[in-house]
C-alpha cells in the first residue's frame, strides 16, 4: 500500500481547507486499516478506523456527535448543541414528548468532561430504548433497526466502552476516518481515498466465480459513491500475501474500466 502517498494527500487535502473528518481512507481489509492508522499517527494525523458492528445512519451517528459534544465541548469537537437539538426533534416527531428535548440536554450536560463514564449508561439516560421503539413507530423501521444494533453492541462492550470511546466514533471529532469497503457503507464524506486498488486484491483473488466478482464490483463502485468531491485510488501493481510471496498483478481491472487508465 502507498501509505507514504497517501499521508501526504491528506496533509494537501487538510492545506486546502478540507477538515480531517471530511477525509476517509479506504482499504480491503481490517489488517490493512490498522497498517494506515498505525502509520498515520507516526507522521502526527489523527486517525480513527471505524469498524462495521452497526450501521452508520443518522440517528446513529446523533447519538456518536451528541456524546462527542458532552465530552468534548462545542470547541474541541466541532458539533453544535442547536443543530443536535434540532436533529433530535426531527428524530422523535410528534410521538415524542415536549419535555424530551429537555431531558436529552440535561442528559448530555450531566457527562460534560466525564467520559470515562460507561457508553452503556450514557445510552440508558438518553431513553435510547424508548427511541428506538418512537423511530419504528414513525414509520423508520431501518433506523431504529440500527439503533437497537448499536445499542446492544454498545451493552455487550461492557463499562470498559466508555463515552469518550463513543465519542470518538463520531466525525465531528477531527480525525481521518479509516475503514474497510463493507464498514464504509452509509458514510459519506468530501474526499474519499481508496488504497490497494490491485489486481488479486479488488477484485479479490478467492473471487472467482461470478456472483462473487460481481460484489466485489458492487463494493468498489460504492466506494467511489461515497465522495461528496474527491476520489483517489491508489495502486502498487502487486500484491503480497501472508507468507510473503510477491505477485506482479499489476492494478485492478477495475481502474480500466472506469477509464483512469
Amino acid at each position: 500500500m502507498q501509505v507514504a502517498a497517501v499521508a501526504k494527500r491528506v496533509g494537501e487535502l487538510k492545506a486546502a481547507g478540507t477538515e480531517f473528518h471530511e477525509v476517509v481512507v479506504l482499504c480491503g481489509t481490517n489488517e490493512e486499516c490498522l497498517q494506515v492508522a498505525t502509520e498515520f499517527r507516526v507522521r502526527g494525523i489523527p486517525a480513527y478506523v471505524r469498524s462495521g458492528e452497526y450501521e452508520r445512519t443518522s440517528t446513529t451517528s446523533l447519538i456518536e456527535e451528541m456524546a462527542a459534544w458532552a465530552t468534548a465541548g462545542r470547541e474541541l469537537s466541532g458539533i453544535r448543541l442547536g443543530d443536535l437539538m434540532h436533529r433530535w426533534r426531527d428524530l422523535i416527531g410528534k410521538r415524542g414528548t415536549a419535555s424530551a428535548s429537555v431531558e436529552a440536554v440535561s442528559a448530555l450536560l450531566e457527562y460534560e468532561e466525564s467520559g470515562i463514564a460507561p457508553a452503556s449508561q450514557f445510552m440508558s439516560d438518553l431513553l435510547v430504548d424508548d427511541l428506538v421503539f418512537i423511530l419504528k413507530a414513525n414509520g423508520k423501521a431501518d433506523e431504529s433497526a440500527a439503533l437497537a444494533l448499536m445499542n446492544s453492541w454498545i451493552k455487550a462492550k461492557g463499562p470498559k466502552f466508555r463515552v469518550s470511546d463513543l465519542a470518538g466514533r463520531a466525525r465531528g471529532m477531527s480525525c481521518v476516518q479509516i475503514a474497510t469497503m463493507t464498514s464504509g457503507k452509509g458514510l459519506e464524506f468530501d474526499s474519499v481515498l481508496v488504497v490497494g486498488v490491485d489486481e488479486g486484491a479488488m477484485p479479490h483473488f478467492s473471487s472467482t466465480r461470478p456472483a462473487a466478482l460481481a460484489e466485489d464490483r458492487r463494493k468498489f463502485y460504492v466506494c467511489l459513491t461515497r465522495a461528496r468531491y474527491s476520489v483517489d485510488l491508489y495502486f502498487s501493481g502487486f500484491r503480497v500475501n501472508q507468507y510473503g510471496r510477491r505477485f506482479n498483478s499489476g492494478p485492478s481491472r477495475y481502474l480500466k474500466q472506469i477509464g483512469v487508465l
